[in-house]
């Protein structure tokens, strides 16, 4: 992408699209009560899970964003990074990933 097109990637993913904040919304509504119910209800190797599909959701998003932008994203290091991260916060590991 030429550089003078790098401040316009926002205009080509809609992101000032009414309507795609207004889904965004409706989905987080939506989705509340089931995150809340794998907190409370479920074990928490269910919610480290729920925890490891937002991150790499997220991560898919990031990606997809700075791919926009032109940057060089590899998905592979940064999902096994966001695995890695997710395992360590859930087991308490912080120290290991930290020195890793």
């Amino acid at each position: 992408m030429p550089p003078a097109d790098r401040g316009r990637a926002w205009e080509r993913t809609g992101a000032g699209n009414l309507l795609d904040g207004m889904k965004r919304i409706l989905s987080a509504l939506t989705l509340l009560p089931v995150v809340v119910g794998v907190v409370r209800f479920l074990p928490p190797a269910a919610t480290v899970v729920l925890a490891a599909a937002a991150a790499l959701l997220a991560l898919r998003e990031y990606t997809a964003l700075a791919a926009g932008f032109g940057a060089r994203v590899y998905r592979g290091v940064a999902a096994a990074g966001v695995a890695a991260t997710v395992a360590g916060a859930a087991w308490d590991a912080a120290p290991a990933v930290l020195l890793a």
